[in-house]
């Protein structure tokens, strides 16, 4: 089988970090087939999914207000075929969407300094090899809403409560993506 998802290991590190129940499977095999039964229209690798006994892709339903159960963690890590999304509970993202690297690369340097100087530490980054597109982690302790921010480098978006973002797994474009920091 190849290991396309995140290993057993970074789904521990999600959990040693409290995240447990905010975690939810991604499908990172593009190559599956998605169930019949499924709302699922494709395999994407960014969408909250799972895989049924017949070897089927489907979407899991209601992912926005369910909680992950220890079982249900022991269950997904055990498959290299799924990644790691995180639902925004415990944790927020600001989404670098950003295809100039140099643009990127400033508008990330721009937020960690916004949040080192409200947090006294810089948050997590998620990034992949092939692309100069970021995610800034960090942890916020009251429920907020979603926001975009305008910027001279394009739009920065703030994935906020009961949002999803994609920690660790394969992207679709087949480059390996994973947290830092």
């Amino acid at each position: 089988m190849t290991w396309l998802g995140a290993s057993r290991g970074t789904w521990q590190a999600f959990v040693d970090q409290g995240l447990g129940s905010d975690l939810v499977p991604v499908v990172c095999d593009l190559e599956l087939s998605i169930s019949a039964g499924s709302s699922l229209r494709a395999i994407d690798a960014k969408t909250p999914s799972a895989i049924n006994d017949q070897d089927e892709v489907y979407g899991i339903a209601g992912w926005t207000d369910r909680k992950a159960t220890e079982h249900e963690i022991a269950a997904w890590s055990s498959d290299l075929r799924l990644g790691i999304g995180v639902v925004c509970r415990q944790v927020m993202a600001f989404d670098i969407d950003i295809d100039d690297p140099a643009e990127a690369e400033a508008a990330a340097d721009w937020l960690q300094d916004q949040i080192v100087s409200l947090t006294g530490s810089r948050a997590a980054v998620r990034s992949r090899c092939n692309s100069p597109r970021a995610l800034l982690i960090v942890r916020c302790s009251e429920p907020m809403s979603k926001e975009v921010i305008p910027t001279s480098w394009g739009q920065l978006e703030f994935l906020a409560d009961r949002q999803f973002f994609v920690a660790a797994g394969t992207h679709k474009s087949g480059a390996k993506q994973g947290v830092s920091g």
